[in-house]
């Protein structure tokens, strides 16, 4: 259930939606791919260290 939750959490993380309004109240225009890279890099991260405790859970 933990891992489903931080599956969420990282697809809540590059959410288009999001994106968008975080841009919207930044007041920043057409910069929306560059917010999607900078934002992908960390939630790669955040994927190995949820996918490295559930192995050692795991097993």
């Amino acid at each position: 259930m933990a891992l489903r939750s931080a599956g969420a959490a990282m697809g809540n993380m590059i959410c288009i939606n999001n994106i968008i309004a975080i841009s919207t109240i930044l007041d920043v225009s057409n910069k929306e791919g560059f917010i999607i890279k900078r934002t992908i890099i960390s939630m790669l991260a955040y994927a190995l260290v949820a996918a490295l405790f559930s192995m050692i859970r795991l097993y």
